[in-house]
């Protein structure tokens, strides 16, 4: 008995040994700077405090986050002592609401990661009105153009220095009229080029600027085509086990001059045969499987190549089946 109390008693004195060893523990009072609103390009820079309530050295290690700098942080800070993390923020490259983190390692052993926040409502120095992503939609002939207003939020001139945009797009930049002062306001027009193909795009522009506090502005257009051409069916079903199945796909278009140059299929089985409806408006395309099938499925794509600028090859997809 005597023994194993002796036993119990150097395992009392061993866990209150580990219990009481030296450790450091950190504390940061307060983990988030606030900015406030401020113009875009303004250089945040905020000094973060931290204090070691342990009883041993507390030893920090600092990693910045994709966008924020550290100036200076101490690596160690004594017990009962405080220290201090230096961070700065480049608001160039963003707009609106932003929280920004700066890693903090230590060897804290209750908590050896945390993250010191920087938070502002940045304003740009530009803006794009009423939309940065505007809508172009319907038949290519019938496409309008759409105006955007570049404006500088902060008062000060500037010039437009380059536009690049896709190839699709046309645009054209001039100064509005009445803007106090002059070269505060800018009108961007946006259209397409003749040809446009049909369908659904995202084209960008990008306009460059000598405003100091302002980068490069991307505007990305929601263009979405309708056809000129219309198509009964883009995917058809044959039967192998019926040479004489043929199905039809009506090809058309009802305003201006519309020619069908040719029909291509990669498996020589599958036979089109482009005839006249309406000359010069509208086609029928049949098409039909040739060969035996006795499993399985044919799959294959039938190209019809137009004179239509905005539909030069339509495809059609053709599944044989026993």
């Amino acid at each position: 008995m005597r023994r194993m109390l002796a036993a119990v008693g150097v395992l009392l004195l061993c866990s209150r040994v580990r219990a009481e060893a030296p450790a450091p523990h950190v504390e940061v009072p307060e983990p988030s700077y606030n900015a406030g609103t401020i113009d875009a390009g303004t250089t945040i820079r905020h000094t973060f405090t931290l204090k070691n309530v342990g009883n041993a050295d507390l030893h920090l290690d600092v990693q910045p986050g994709c966008v924020c700098t550290v100036v200076q942080f101490d690596k160690t800070i004594a017990p009962g002592a405080q220290g201090t993390i230096t961070a700065t923020l480049d608001t160039l490259n963003y707009q609106g609401r932003i929280s920004k983190e700066v890693r903090v390692a230590s060897d804290d052993p209750k908590n050896g990661s945390l993250g010191l926040l920087f938070r502002a409502d940045i304003v740009p120095a530009l803006t794009l009105t009423p939309s940065a992503s505007p809508l172009l939609q319907g038949k290519a002939a019938e496409l309008k153009p759409v105006d955007l207003i570049l404006a500088s939020t902060d008062g000060k001139p500037f010039d437009v220095l380059r536009v690049d945009a896709d190839p699709v797009l046309a645009v054209h930049v001039a100064p509005a009229a009445g803007a106090v002062p002059p070269r505060t306001r800018y009108v961007v027009t946006i259209g397409t080029k003749p040809g446009v193909p049909a369908g659904r795009s995202g084209p960008i522009v990008t306009l460059v600027t000598s405003h100091p506090n302002a980068p490069p502005l991307t505007v990305r257009v929601n263009l979405a085509v309708v056809p000129d051409v219309s198509i009964t069916a883009k995917r058809i079903l044959l039967r192998a086990s019926t040479p004489e199945d043929v199905q039809h796909v009506r090809i058309a278009r009802t305003a201006g001059g519309f020619a069908i140059l040719g029909v291509e299929s990669s498996d020589t089985n599958v036979v089109a045969t482009v005839t006249p409806v309406v000359p010069d408006h509208e086609y029928d395309l049949g098409v039909r499987y040739t060969a035996a099938l006795t499993h399985g499925l044919v799959r294959d794509q039938v190209t019809v190549r137009t004179n239509d600028p905005g539909q030069p090859a339509i495809v059609i997809t053709v599944v044989v089946r026993p």
